[in-house]
């Protein structure tokens, strides 16, 4: 295992939530031939060859989700253990999280009427198998 700053792990997660969301965009696990063609309609590659692709692109897209949940275990590991002073006393980074967060709705409770506290897109795009798989269906 490596290791890195917090905040590098921080960046590498987020690079890789957009390379995931990138890629499920890119894949096409359908594509159609003419039983008379060599090559699909969509794609133009031999079937073969589109067969190749969509593993390598699914294998591919299994490992960044690896990479990025490695990632994540690690930031909550770290979270969960390392120590800090805030003015309200010492906490776990989690914990200082958690507390923020607490702050921060029932800052946002007393404004709530006006602007909701997540909006759709990060809701969304939060589960990376649940995407794919609707992209599969479709």
């Amino acid at each position: 295992m490596r290791e890195i700053l917090v905040i590098n792990a921080l960046n590498e997660r987020d690079l890789l939530r957009d390379r995931i969301f990138q890629q499920i965009g890119k894949m096409r696990f359908v594509d159609y031939k003419k039983q008379c063609e060599e090559r699909t309609a969509g794609m133009l590659m031999e079937e073969k060859a589109f067969c190749e692709k969509v593993k390598s692109d699914f294998q591919s897209f299994q490992d960044l989700i690896r990479n990025y949940d490695e990632i994540d275990a690690a930031i909550v590991a770290s979270n969960a253990t390392t120590i800090i002073k805030t003015k309200y006393g010492e906490y776990t980074v989690a914990a200082a999280i958690a507390q923020k967060q607490r702050l921060k709705v029932s800052s946002e409770r007393e404004n709530s009427r006006r602007t909701p506290l997540f909006d759709a897109s990060r809701t969304i795009k939060g589960d990376f198998e649940t995407e794919a798989i609707q992209l599969m269906q479709n």
